[in-house]
């Protein structure tokens, strides 16, 4: 395989790879439900506030009006029957309900019971009620309809302002049902899209179709591998240049009655009528519907229609910008032989303005050749061009004639000249004031640099120079390395004595993840591991030899250094408290108690147990020992450890 095969198919599988990204982002909608907004135009109600549009009539620029309708209230019920009458009478979706038997208190408190029937002109004042109340329902019902319609077309409406830019309205037709093991479909396959526009004057909303083109939802057919993609774009291209519609009746079902046959071999066409339940054959239903989508699926057809020129072209004629993304070596190494890179990085060329590689040629061709024409329509920067080539012949010492039809252009190319030499610009015209006055202020000028020191002005040159070739050498390396780095995305890899394409090693790696990524970062290219083999080895073995609870010590952190006692405090501690911890305290172990309630004994003896427990207190009050015990219990601090030893 040449290179410029291998550039087409890395190509290919860019694209491919884009496809499926989009694909993963923004995934295919395969049923007609699961859209953000959906309206079948056979399952709207019969109102004269919703029209229709009629593609015969050039006319009807419209696919379908919906105004708001007016709305009639119920008749109201006779006094004499109102309270027979049970709620929800004024709904036209629900018949009128009543009570035949109504329940009243007399005077004695006994219950009477009133029938309906038993008063003849209540009957008949019923019974006219309800009959002008069914007329209205019949009236009312196709309204109603049609208003809740017109409330979601409104909040449709809403919704595509607030989302401007983010979705898109479409009518479809041509209903493809088929149960695959990817899973189900039962979308429209033949689509336009549309635009809403809204008059508030009436009120009302006016569904109108847009520039684009009738398309094939070819995104949901490649779903189905089974298809072939060669089937999918040649009935997209048929489309594409033909005349169907999705309202448009008989040259679209010919054509969807063959395409659902290509499809597979026991495809159904449903000319009129909803197709129901799922089956393993495909069917095609006319069945137009408006509905809403993600405004993403242009982007998906830009790329199907890219794979599909790409495999139509042949290797060479591969864009060589889409062979640099790839690294197509042809045209990388063509990029590179060339020219040195940017058009302002050659020695002996001297622009004063930011250039390209054909301003660069431009410059070489006139040195060579001593003439060269350039043309171009404007704002291709043939001004910017010259204003660079006067720049580099001023900077040989050489003089320059612009001549121009008009003194707006030399103008517009002055201002184009770098700052530092536009004095040096002379202006001649005659009939130009400005011109003049920049004659004058240029000769005075230029006579005012000859004055100064010609031998400084060189050696300033000289060392601007040197500074221009330094940084373009460094140029120069840096765009030479930044080749070897993007080249070694492609180039082989050897390891071991044998070599990986770049993408099998990916692989690799990717497989030991988990496994071999134990490995501390930065790997060195060259560099032996940091641990031998046999530190390895040791390192596994320590598994078995350390123990969980080993494990979880050396997990603990360590204290600091100086907050550790000494072995000799630590053991000095460790004495006391067992000698504290073997003492038997007895004494008044009544005191050691909890309190308890005292408010039901009297205050005699209350007294005599407050004195007996005050009695040690009094007696050891000459005991220093004590008191300073005492003291310290008042003020509720420590100022010293006191341990009692018991008496021998």
């Amino acid at each position: 395989m040449g290179k410029s095969e291998i550039g087409k198919n890395r190509v290919k599988q860019l694209f491919q790879y884009l496809e499926a990204f989009n694909q993963q982002r923004n995934p295919v909608i395969r049923q007609i439900e699961d859209q953000e907004w959906s309206l079948f135009l056979k399952k709207l109600p019969e109102h004269s506030s919703i029209v229709k549009g009629n593609l015969q009539d050039q006319a009807e620029q419209f696919i379908l009006k919906i105004s708001r309708p007016k709305l009639e209230s119920p008749p109201l019920p006779p006094v004499e029957i109102k309270d027979w009458i049970l709620t929800g009478w004024d709904d036209c979706y629900t018949e009128a309900s009543f009570v035949e038997v109504d329940t009243t208190i007399d005077r004695n408190g006994n219950e009477i019971k009133i029938y309906l029937k038993d008063d003849p002109k209540r009957v008949a004042l019923l019974n006219r009620w309800l009959a002008e109340r069914e007329k209205w329902a019949r009236r009312e019902k196709p309204a109603r309809d049609a208003y809740k319609v017109f409330e979601r077309v409104y909040a449709l409406y809403s919704l595509i302002e607030r989302e401007a830019g983010l979705l898109e309205l479409v009518l479809g037709d041509e209903i493809l049902s088929w149960r695959l093991p990817t899973g189900s479909i039962h979308h429209p396959i033949l689509l336009q899209r549309l635009q809403l526009s809204f008059n508030p004057k009436v009120p009302e909303f006016i569904f109108q179709e847009t520039s684009h083109p009738v398309e094939l939802y070819t995104a949901l057919l490649r779903t189905n591998p089974k298809i072939d993609p060669k089937i999918i774009a040649q009935i997209r291209n048929e489309i594409e240049q033909g005349e169907f519609h999705p309202l448009e009746s008989k040259a679209t079902s010919e054509f969807f009655k063959e395409f659902v046959q290509q499809l597979a071999s026991d495809g159904q066409f449903i000319s009129d009528g909803e197709i129901k339940g799922e089956s393993d054959s495909p069917r095609l239903a006319r069945d137009p519907v408006i509905f809403l989508r993600k405004g993403s699926l242009g982007f998906t057809n830009a790329i199907e229609s890219i794979l599909e020129e790409i495999s139509e072209l042949d290797a060479g004629e591969i864009p060589a910008a889409l062979l640099n993304i790839v690294g197509g070596q042809e045209s990388i190494g063509a990029t590179q032989n060339s020219s040195t890179g940017g058009g302002n990085e050659d020695e002996e060329i001297l622009f004063n303005k930011p250039a390209n590689p054909e301003q660069l040629l431009i410059a070489k061709n006139l040195d060579r050749n001593g003439c060269v024409v350039v043309q171009g329509p404007p704002g291709t920067g043939k001004t910017h061009t010259i204003a660079n080539l006067l720049g580099h012949l001023l900077a040989k010492g050489q003089s320059v004639l612009v001549t121009s039809h008009t003194t707006q252009a030399l103008k517009t190319l002055r201002d184009k000249v770098a700052p530092g030499i536009q004095s040096l610009c002379v202006s001649v015209l005659e009939s130009d004031s400005e011109s003049q006055q920049q004659m004058s202020a240029s000769i005075g000028e230029i006579a005012e640099r000859l004055n100064n020191d010609a031998l400084e002005f060189e050696r300033n040159a000289a060392e601007l120079r040197k500074q221009r070739n330094e940084i373009i050498t460094k140029l120069k390396e840096m765009r030479q390395k930044l080749y070897h780095a993007r080249a070694d995305e492609y180039r082989d890899l050897s390891v071991g004595g044998k070599t990986y394409a770049p993408s099998e090693a990916a692989r690799i790696v990717q497989k030991g993840k988990g496994i071999d990524d134990w490995i501390p970062e930065p790997v060195l290219l060259g560099n032996s591991l940091p641990l031998s083999e046999e530190d390895i080895a040791e390192l596994y073995s320590t598994n078995r030899s350390v123990s969980l609870n080993d494990e979880t010590d050396l997990a603990l952190s360590l204290p600091a250094p100086e907050l550790v006692l000494p072995t000799r405090d630590f053991a000095k501690m460790v004495q006391q408290y067992r000698e504290l911890n073997g003492i038997e305290i007895r004494d008044r172990a009544d005191l050691w108690e909890p309190l308890t309630m005292l408010s039901s004994e009297s205050p005699e003896t209350i007294l005599a147990k407050t004195q007996q427990a005050m009695m040690p207190i009094i007696q050891g009050l000459n005991d220093p020992l004590k008191l300073a015990l005492i003291n310290d219990g008042r003020r509720d601090e420590t100022y010293g450890t006191h341990v009692f030893h018991k008496p021998k």
